[in-house]
């Protein structure tokens, strides 16, 4: 009875704090708010609900069918703070290695500013070239190498035996990705994998286990996503997730 009690308790204050976050954004009247929580109460108690599959059923993390599953053959853009390594053939003198400031920009010799950010290598080639051309080089041949370790990356954190950030070289999978980390270590649960996704701002819930088993799909990551994989068992999970969802779910943890 005690056990059921903590559950339903449980239940009420993550409906609680996630309607209400639903209804600030919706304008949600409040007989409104109270008839939905009591509705999801009623449910979860008559299905029994854990407090995961309860968490899983009411929409604190995003589908997993949003993430992608085809690797993609995207150019990619330069970025404020990539490095560029520039090199004229047969002009030693003006080859240097340039950083992307604040402003999309670098400084570059003989012409100055010079306005890289959101052009392909192809293209930072090509209109450097046709800049150099038109005053000081005749038909002068440029090459461009980015070093976009700065902004492509992701970070693995939590049950991992080597957390920290990694970059992101070309495309990765979710699988490939923990093993930069080295791998699981010996406190993780593989059920309950949380990857932040920072592009669209949603969270998601893996289940490394499956994936590995053939049983769900391993998508893609992307550039700045956070991986955290939890410990072994409810309370720490609780946790995890809500040090990822900003504390939408604290301090729901304490009554695990």
């Amino acid at each position: 009875m005690k056990l059921y009690i903590r559950q339903v308790t449980t239940i009420f204050f993550v409906s609680n704090s996630l309607f209400l976050w639903g209804c600030s954004a919706n304008n949600y009247s409040l007989d409104s708010y109270t008839n939905k929580v009591s509705n999801i109460v009623r449910s979860a108690q008559k299905n029994n609900e854990t407090s995961t599959r309860f968490r899983e059923n009411y929409h604190i993390f995003s589908n997993n069918r949003e993430l992608g599953y085809v690797a993609t053959n995207d150019t990619y853009r330069i970025n404020i703070g990539d490095r560029l390594d520039i090199k004229i053939f047969k002009v030693p003198e003006l080859s240097s290695t340039r950083r992307v400031n604040s402003q999309g920009n670098i400084s570059f010799p003989l012409i100055g500013k010079f306005h890289a950010r959101g052009l392909s290598q192809d293209q930072a080639e090509e209109k450097l070239a046709s800049t150099l051309g038109v005053k000081y080089l005749q038909n002068p041949q440029v090459s461009i190498s980015v070093d976009n370790t700065v902004n492509n990356k992701i970070t693995l954190e939590g049950q991992v035996k080597k957390s920290g950030v990694f970059p992101l070289d070309g495309n990765i999978t979710f699988l490939q990705s923990i093993a930069l980390a080295g791998g699981l270590n010996d406190m993780a649960d593989p059920t309950k994998v949380i990857l932040f996704r920072k592009s669209t701002a949603k969270t998601y819930l893996l289940n490394l286990q499956d994936i590995r088993a053939g049983k769900a799909r391993d998508p893609y990551v992307k550039a700045d996503d956070r991986i955290v994989v939890a410990r072994s068992g409810a309370r720490s999970f609780i946790r995890d997730a809500s040090t990822i969802l900003g504390g939408l779910v604290t301090p729901l943890w304490r009554l695990f």
